[in-house]
């Protein structure tokens, strides 16, 4: 009789292992979908941000003056085009 009791195992014992296991699983998932939509929205944000760079230079190099490019000259556009380059670096 005691060699029978030692040889039994719980069943729940492994049933709580294998649901903790599976719920780290789901976590985990959750949690790469949270860093990768975190990670696409920089991404919208950084092209936004590259797209209305680049019209501000082009209205800077046209002469168009606007509201954003009022106190900017031609000599701002060298840094407009390091900032647009930056961001393009970025997103690759």
């Amino acid at each position: 009789m005691a060699k029978l009791s030692d040889g039994l195992k719980n069943p729940y014992f492994n049933l709580y292992h294998w649901c903790k296991g599976e719920l780290f699983d789901i976590e985990a998932i959750y949690n790469a979908v949270n860093v990768k939509d975190r990670v696409f929205e920089r991404i919208n944000k950084k092209e936004k941000s590259k797209k209305n760079t680049q019209a501000d230079l082009d209205n800077v190099t046209t002469g168009r003056k606007t509201v954003k490019t009022l106190f900017k000259n031609q000599g701002d556009s060298g840094n407009m085009v390091t900032k647009i380059e930056a961001v393009s670096t970025f997103i690759k």
